[in-house]
């Protein structure tokens, strides 16, 4: 089950919604930073007086009445007055939480996430996750057991890898070696063949003939786009599809 309670004590994950979210609701600086400290105390406070409940919530919207109970438990009517639209941004916070479970989930599967969009409209990107990634993947729980194939699909044959970099080679001996490391194309902003490695890159490349290194490690997605620039550099008839199983 999804951890939610762990979006929430998350500040990083936070800085996100506020980048997203906040800054496009028409708010000053001040604004979101009072939103920030408010947001961030009913939280704490959550977590230390109601903790069992919170952290063991495996559904959103109790997730937001835990968290609101709070606030109307405040004794003090002007304070919990002031902490009153606080209630909005949990209740938009679990939105935009929803929104990331189900960008990593239909990542992970190999599915399109094109359409997958922020507030403001623009396409939510793995790169907006920098430095959170792997832990936003570790509290939604992904399912690691998934694991990717490779489909080459030569005049109508299919040639099926377990593996990345095998396709990839097999890709590459049937264009040519030489014809791809010559075109300079690139792949995680490294070059995918090379003749001489620099220093420190020594585990990122595999000798594959007595010229060339290819480039080792790269995940599915850039993998498989990586192959489909490749063919359509040389316009061969050769198309590549992914295929998913589960051990």
């Amino acid at each position: 089950m999804i951890k939610y309670w762990r979006f929430y004590k998350s500040k990083k994950i936070f800085d996100i919604y506020k980048d997203k979210n906040l800054k496009h609701y028409g708010l000053t600086s001040f604004q979101i930073l009072c939103i920030m400290r408010k947001f961030q105390f009913i939280v704490e406070k959550t977590d230390e007086e109601h903790r069992d409940e919170f952290r063991n919530a495996t559904d959103i919207k109790d997730v937001t009445r835990i968290l609101d109970s709070t606030i109307h438990s405040i004794k003090k009517e002007y304070l919990r007055k002031a902490y009153k639209d606080t209630s909005f941004y949990i209740s938009d916070y679990a939105n935009f939480i929803l929104a990331i479970a189900e960008y990593f989930k239909q990542y992970s599967l190999g599915k399109d996430v094109s359409n997958n969009t922020w507030y403001d409209g623009t396409q939510i990107k793995m790169e907006d996750f920098a430095g959170v990634a792997s832990y936003v993947s570790k509290i939604s729980e992904i399912d690691y057991s998934i694991r990717y194939d490779i489909r080459l699909i030569i005049n109508g044959e299919s040639q099926v890898f377990h593996s990345s970099f095998k396709a990839l080679l097999r890709l590459c001996e049937i264009i040519g070696i030489q014809r791809v490391g010559n075109t300079g194309i690139n792949v995680y902003g490294r070059k995918l063949l090379v003749k001489r490695i620099r220093k420190g890159q020594e585990k990122r490349y595999i000798m594959i003939d007595n010229d060339w290194y290819l480039y080792y490690g790269a995940s599915i997605r850039p993998c498989v786009k990586v192959m489909r620039e490749i063919i359509s550099l040389f316009g061969k008839d050769i198309s590549v599809e992914w295929d998913i199983h589960q051990e």
